[in-house]
């Protein structure tokens, strides 16, 4: 995350832009799966009327117009901008798409069993909920029996606020802002950084915030925080618009695995989780997050 908050924060220092986005491996095999699809589509939409039907569309249409989200006219309106949509632009729409798509919900997903890994108390009671819900629909995963598990989605969204995928976000100030207890004043134009984990671990919103409490989440507990001290996916007109969508995604994945197996920590295992402090878009554990699975016997299992 370091690596991407210079890029941000510092896109001149030509020093700074020389580091890659991605590993070359990586960057490789995404130019190449992209090149792969187009020569099977011959460089036009087909009928899947999938993810890159539309980006071969954007490319023909050559130019995406819209309203800034950041620029205003003199009349104060949100300013036309144009993007011109090249190859290596849709490649790069692909590589965020993996990214954003499957990385951050992986991440995740790891974090939370490793959570629950290391408290079987609160496992138990997952186990418990995940087969009570799907034996009303024959044991099998449907998108309204994830909608009814709400502990789960508490223990899940618990584990974000220990550990976000996106470990810090970025905005622009779009007007000056004043900020009285500090005698400071952030002006418009100012590229700002927020810290989303060292917010998620505040004391003075998370009592004993090192502590995995998904009680937290509770729609009591919920209502009584302010809204801006958990932000996994942001906040605003830029928040993640598959924010929603990650988290049905992640509990899926949860409950797929948690229906047929207990998790255990596996012998290198350890219990505190360290951002990688080169890891780019995605915050990834240093020691990885192995874990043992173990079959159930149930009769949902």
């Amino acid at each position: 995350m370091l690596l991407f908050a210079l890029r941000v924060l510092f896109p001149g220092v030509k020093i700074i832009n020389k580091i890659p986005i991605a590993n070359e491996e990586v960057e490789t095999t995404i130019l190449e799966i992209m090149k792969c699809i187009r020569d099977q589509r011959n460089n036009k939409p087909s009928d899947r009327n999938d993810f890159v039907d539309l980006l071969l569309e954007l490319e023909e249409n050559k130019i995406l117009r819209g309203d800034s989200l950041d620029i205003k006219d003199e009349n104060g309106l949100p300013k036309k901008v144009e993007l011109e949509i090249t190859p290596m632009i849709s490649a790069s729409q692909l590589f965020i798409f993996f990214a954003a798509g499957f990385e951050t919900s992986a991440t995740a997903m790891s974090c939370t069993l490793h959570q629950l890994a290391f408290h079987p108390e609160i496992q138990i009671k997952v186990h418990e909920e995940i087969d009570t819900v799907l034996s009303k629909y024959d044991n099998k995963i449907c998108y309204e029996a994830i909608m009814e598990m709400s502990y789960l989605e508490m223990v899940f969204k618990e584990s974000m606020r220990i550990f976000p995928p996106g470990g810090v976000t970025f905005r622009v100030c779009i007007k000056n802002y004043s900020i009285p207890e500090l005698g400071l004043t952030i002006e418009a134009g100012t590229k700002i950084i927020i810290p989303i984990q060292a917010l998620h671990m505040d004391p003075k919103y998370y009592d004993n915030p090192s502590e995995f409490k998904p009680d937290r989440f509770s729609p009591e507990s919920v209502k009584t925080r302010h809204r801006y001290v958990y932000l996994p996916f942001g906040e605003g007109p830029r928040k993640c618009i598959g924010g929603r969508l990650g988290i049905i995604e992640s509990l899926t994945g949860l409950v797929g695995l948690l229906q047929k197996f207990t998790v255990e920590p596996a012998p290198s295992s350890k219990k505190d989780i360290k951002s990688k402090k080169t890891a780019y878009l995605v915050q990834v554990n240093d020691d990885g997050v192995p874990v043992k699975l173990i079959p159930r016997k149930t009769q949902n299992a």
